[in-house]
């Protein structure tokens, strides 16, 4: 009975083996070659196992083999050959590209969360410093201060006062010029000093939260095209049914976080929802109440009233009920003052400083717990693989493998930052690696081994503290010499009954 399929694989094998000995050495094992034409040349029904050609080529190979790391046989089995084709070289230039690209994401994504932790930072700060209540304050000191400043104006002379033929009575009238005089420059170097804190104060606030709202957009879309693609899905969506929007018109100079656009118009990729409620925080100042200047003077006058505003202009009929004396201080006349000053907030649309802080730390613990993590991880199972094809003797992993390879890269990645902002964040062992987060999700990326060490570490501490469970509150109990076991304490009597 003839052997040829079992002689034709180990044909094959010594084939495979050859030619991964020959790339290696650089020289060509003539033995090996030699046993491999003589069984080729043996007739199709001479190819026995029994036949001493067969059984030569069996012996050499076995002993060549010998010689081929397992990992390297087990891709030779599989396919893959040691001398590069046009298939290994166009997965080496995809990988490549592909590992280009995934670091300069990465440096995108971690540039955008170290801005956030700026912003985060400069929002404390003004948190800190009770920037609302400062910005109120000075408001109504400018107010009064420039008030007094008028108020010296009109009822003092300046040297204007008429001299008399009696020197006692050009004495009393220069005297009182002078304190008149020493009033006015105090009155307005008090204002002056007041409007320069104000102005600084508000052009500080407004630049942070200028920033934290562009922080918040390109947090939420960070890949160009992303912001364009999720508006045509969602215009698709309600093409289809899939969802309800409401189509009214957003009302002008309402300032929703930028949900509405082209000058106030409802938009159908949007998703603001007009309620018919508005806050003066979401209004921007500019925008909403500079914009009706002559209503907001002709009610500071008196000269219209509450509803007449609201006939006029709807959105500022919504908010004129907050246009009364606060603290003393007539609201309108704030905006008005603000308007021509030219800031971008008053005291009464100051944006809350906490709220702010609290949307860009959440952004943030989203970056560190999740993205960033799984971005690092990824990357350090990329670099993984790039270093296997600088040596030509490494099989390159099949693209399910290299998929699987870099997801579990990611994923611990993530792990490791959930474990390290609980149980590993105290750790003294852990902090003596010397490690960011982000770096160590990168080392677990390139080494999935030491993750795997990692969590079994943590399985056997884990199981430590259980057995110990209760093992405490057992040895505290004292035992009974008699029966050798457990005694219940001894109620001692109260004394003083």
């Amino acid at each position: 009975m003839s052997n040829a399929p079992y002689v034709n694989v180990l044909l094959r094998d010594a084939r495979m083996v050859a030619e991964f000995l020959t790339a290696t050495n650089g020289v060509t094992n003539t033995e090996l070659r030699s046993a491999i034409d003589a069984v080729e040349r043996l007739p199709t029904k001479d190819r026995l196992l029994s036949a001493p050609a067969v059984t030569q080529l069996a012996q050499i190979y076995e002993d060549l083999r010998k010689q081929v790391p397992f990992k390297q046989f087990y891709a030779l089995r599989s396919g893959w050959r040691v001398f590069p084709s046009k298939w290994r070289r166009l997965w080496t230039a995809v990988m490549v590209l592909a590992a280009i690209a995934f670091m300069i994401c990465t440096l995108h994504l971690t540039r955008i969360y170290n801005r956030g932790v700026e912003i985060s930072a400069a929002l404390t700060t003004l948190e800190q410093n009770e920037a609302e209540m400062r910005y109120g304050e000075l408001e109504r000191r400018l107010l009064d201060a420039q008030k007094q400043l008028g108020d010296e104006l009109q009822y003092s002379n300046f040297g204007d006062a008429q001299t008399t033929n009696a020197g006692t009575g050009t004495a009393i009238i220069g005297s009182r010029v002078m304190r008149d005089n020493e009033r006015f420059l105090l009155a307005r170097e008090a204002s002056h000093r007041l409007l320069y804190e104000l102005v600084n104060l508000d052009q500080r606030v407004g630049t942070v939260k200028l920033m934290a709202d562009s922080f918040q957009r390109q947090a939420r879309y960070p890949v160009a095209g992303q912001q364009t693609v999720e508006g045509y899905l969602l215009s698709l969506g309600m093409k289809f049914g899939a969802l309800s929007k409401s189509q009214k018109a957003c009302p002008s100079g309402v300032d929703a976080g930028g949900q509405c656009i082209n000058g106030g118009n409802g938009h159908s990729k949007n998703d603001f929802v007009y309620t018919g409620f508005f806050d003066p925080r979401l209004a921007g100042m500019r925008q909403a109440f500079c914009g009706s200047v002559g209503l907001l003077e002709q009610y500071a006058l008196g000269k219209i009233t509450k509803a007449e505003i609201s006939k006029r202009n709807p959105f500022i009929g919504q908010l004129v009920y907050s246009f009364d004396k606060t603290l003393g201080v007539d609201t309108a006349e704030s905006i008005l003052r603000s308007c021509a000053l030219r800031l971008n907030f008053y005291s009464g649309a100051f944006p809350d400083i906490e709220a702010l802080n609290i949307d860009v730390q959440d952004t943030l613990n989203l970056y560190s717990l999740i993205i960033l993590p799984a971005v690092y991880g990824a990357l350090g199972a990329i670099i993984y693989f790039l270093r296997a094809f600088l040596n030509p003797q490494e099989p390159n992993e099949g693209w399910s493998r290299t998929v699987y390879r870099i997801s579990l890269g990611a994923l611990a990645g993530m792990i490791m930052a959930w474990l390290g902002m609980g149980l590993l964040g105290n750790d003294e062992a852990f902090k003596r690696i010397g490690l960011g987060l982000f770096a160590f999700a990168f080392i677990l990326g390139f080494s999935i081994d030491v993750f795997f060490d990692l969590l079994e570490n943590l399985v056997k501490a884990a199981r430590k503290t259980v057995r110990q469970v209760g093992s405490a509150d057992e040895n505290a109990l004292p035992k009974d010499p008699s029966k050798g076991q457990m005694a219940p304490p001894h109620n001692e009597p109260i004394v003083g009954q």
